[in-house]
């Protein structure tokens, strides 16, 4: 099995984790000794589930008094 895990190591991704990481999926067969699937064997398959997705927001007066702080830094500083 080739497994990659991804774990969050800090912050809201590390409390987040069991959140944000989804389920491997599995295929279970009946096969020959050859590794050939056998017709009418039992198969099983359980597809693989994604994680949940989290949104972050900041409120909006605190948005709009950042970015205007920004295009006012912008102005004056004429930074690359």
């Amino acid at each position: 099995t080739n497994k990659t895990d991804t774990v969050g190591m800090l912050g809201l991704e590390q409390s987040l984790n069991n959140v944000l990481t989804g389920k491997d999926g599995k295929f279970s067969y009946e096969s020959d000794i050859w590794g050939y699937l056998l017709p009418n064997g039992d198969q099983k398959i359980q597809p693989a589930q994604n994680g949940k997705d989290v949104y972050l927001t900041i409120d909006k007066k605190i948005q709009t008094f950042l970015e205007d702080s920004m295009n006012k830094v912008d102005e004056e500083y004429k930074p690359k």
